[in-house]
């Protein structure tokens, strides 16, 4: 009787188990694609690793700081970083404070960042400006990221940033009167990687499946369903190879993008967009060949605004 009682205990327990395995952690590795992470080594002058040292990152926009100490074997991490600037202190008794700033976090990089400890006084300190790292040695993906001020800086026609990752190695622009009528130009959001299907592209936005199929329609000028102004664009990541195994869905590239998450100060910005066909110039191949002008006789104002901040 008792091991019946056990039993059915047991039977009930156990989906309630794994239905709560099944809504929380997909979304804690969810969360995770769309974020970066800050590896390293706490050494002193003469190479050797410093175990038990205090760690402080902090982002830069918001002040927002994380505390780790380093392992017996010198290394530290963390994971689960927003998109941004960090700076990093790392403190430990009979050495001086080492400070470094300008530590650059993107989409799904992993930064290595040693940090070098010389001996003397706890309150002198040596501060560093970080250098643009040459190599990530954490990651095999390859692929390119797109940051906030080419996001910003870079004409975009459409209006739509996707069609930056035009400008990663390996891709190229759909073939002309394919899917959309701006196909096969620098404005299509529309792209082949490394001589994929188009429709073989996987966007993610925040993390999220970002995918027209995934919440069904028709497609509009790309295959994210989601398409935020580029004011609201953190930054983006093209993946078009060797990319992790989260990344299951499609055979052709990864469009990583993550949204502004806000700062410490209040701000904002107020923008119009105008196209119509006075300002509007032709393809160069169209007037080579004769071809007149295909945007539409129409006016296109867009006015806008974007505030954003953080208590």
């Amino acid at each position: 009787m008792e091991a019946q009682t056990r039993s059915r205990l047991a039977g009930r327990i156990f989906p309630v188990l794994g239905l709560l395995v099944f809504l929380f952690l997909p979304r804690l590795s969810t969360a995770q694609i769309d974020r970066g992470e800050v590896t390293g080594t706490v050494k002193d002058t003469s190479g050797a690793v410093i175990a038990g040292a205090k760690i402080v990152l902090t982002n830069d926009a918001t002040n927002v700081s994380a505390t780790a100490s380093s392992t017996a074997t010198g290394s530290y991490v963390f994971d689960n970083l927003n998109p941004g600037i960090y700076s990093i202190e790392a403190e430990s008794s009979g050495f001086e404070k080492f400070v470094e700033h300008g530590l650059y976090v993107h989409v799904q990089q992993v930064l290595t960042a040693d940090l070098s400890l010389a001996p003397g006084n706890v309150q002198q300190s040596v501060t560093v400006t970080a250098a643009a790292p040459l190599l990530q040695a954490q990651n095999a993906a390859v692929g390119q990221t797109i940051v906030n001020e080419e996001v910003n800086d870079l004409p975009l026609a459409t209006r739509d940033w996707g069609s930056l990752a035009q400008m990663s190695a390996g891709v190229e622009a759909a073939a002309p009167g394919g899917v959309t009528a701006d196909a096969g130009s620098s404005e299509s959001a529309y792209f082949s990687v490394n001589g994929s299907n188009v429709w073989q592209n996987d966007f993610r936005l925040d993390g999220i499946n970002d995918n027209i199929e995934f919440y069904g329609g028709n497609y509009t000028l790309t295959n994210a369903a989601i398409v935020p102004p580029p004011d609201a664009v953190q930054e983006f990541t093209l993946q078009s190879g060797d990319f992790n195994a989260e990344f299951g869905h499609s055979t052709g590239g990864v469009v990583n993008a993550a949204i502004k998450s806000g700062t410490n100060r209040l701000h904002g910005d107020l923008w119009e967009y105008l196209r119509n066909n006075d300002l509007n110039a032709n393809y160069y191949f169209n007037n080579v060949n004769g071809v007149a002008n295909p945007t539409p006789r129409n006016i296109v104002i867009h006015i806008n605004g974007r505030v954003e901040g953080s208590c």
